[in-house]
């Protein structure tokens, strides 16, 4: 009898191991997604409508997220501060799985505060520390700064273009009225806006691609490219450069938006949707240049 009985729990502890085993493999190819607030206001995780967290933390990290994209919500324990409804994208361009964190940030507009979800980092899981701690308890301290290399990087060097004068008025003959004399057409208002005829020097423009690659934090890589984009011409394949070197997609076209009147080609601006992920950005992009 009480070789049967060892042999029962032998093979309940082979079983216990193997299923340990297969999660661990399991959360090795998935992606993680920690979500920390600025200020450290305490909040639930919710994450396609099931709740994370037992208790608000100001700090939660998941792992064993398989799926690229996720739908989350926010949920303040002040509920004075009100829930923010927001979506997690876990897939990168050059890796399935990753270590992907959030960041809740206060905004003000016309005296009105409110809470937004903006991408934070984003790392390769092959370049991520591999100890994984859901939901650990966080004291709210400042925003870490990103490391810098001790490697004195070139400054970008960025030339500021002068807008050309506008265009002289275009004499259009009329081949079937060759004796009806020709009267000068108005300039349109396409010429009469700033026109960008000669794009940033490509070894410029290469400085400015290896910066955004030193920033550890996407707000950095963001404030790196708007500079280069806001000194600069650049040509359809520079600006999709420069929206490759983001993380996340609402950094991708926020940079496409911001570089559209800076394209030295806006008549074949759709070629950019090549470096946006959601048919909703391209939507969003395009809605936004009929604006312009």
């Amino acid at each position: 009898m009480k070789k049967y009985t060892s042999i029962i729990v032998l093979s309940l502890l082979a079983c216990f191991s193997l299923n340990s085993l297969a999660q661990e493999k399991k959360d090795a190819l998935a992606s993680t997604l920690t979500v920390f607030s600025e200020n450290g206001e305490k909040f639930f995780l919710v994450i396609d409508g099931e709740r994370k967290t037992e208790k608000p933390l100001a700090r939660v990290k998941i792992a064993g997220l398989e799926r690229p994209y996720y739908k989350g919500k926010i949920i303040f324990d002040n509920e004075k501060l009100g829930d923010v409804s927001t979506s997690f994208q876990l897939e990168g361009v050059d890796a399935r799985y990753n270590d992907v964190t959030y960041i809740i940030k206060k905004k003000t507009r016309k005296g009105r505060s409110y809470y937004v979800v903006n991408g934070y980092s984003f790392i390769p899981l092959s370049k991520a520390k591999t100890d994984i701690v859901e939901n650990e308890p966080f004291e709210p301290v400042p925003t870490p700064k990103p490391v810098v290399d001790p490697t004195p990087l070139p400054v970008p060097v960025i030339i500021p273009q002068t807008p050309e004068k506008p265009m002289k008025p275009i004499v259009i003959p009329n081949p079937y009225l060759p004796n009806q004399e020709q009267k000068n057409l108005p300039p349109s208002k396409e010429t009469k806006k700033t026109i960008c005829a000669s794009a940033m020097p490509a070894p410029s423009f290469a400085l400015g691609i290896a910066a955004i690659a030193k920033e550890g934090f996407e707000d950095n890589r963001k404030s790196t490219a708007q500079q280069i984009i806001k000194a600069n011409c650049l040509t359809i394949e520079q600006i999709k450069q420069l929206m490759g070197a983001m993380s996340f997609e609402d950094s991708r076209l926020g940079v496409a938006k911001l570089a559209y009147p800076k394209c030295t080609d806006r008549d074949s601006y759709y070629l950019v949707n090549e470096a946006l992920q959601f048919s909703t950005s391209k939507e969003d992009l395009a809605a936004y240049i009929a604006t312009q």
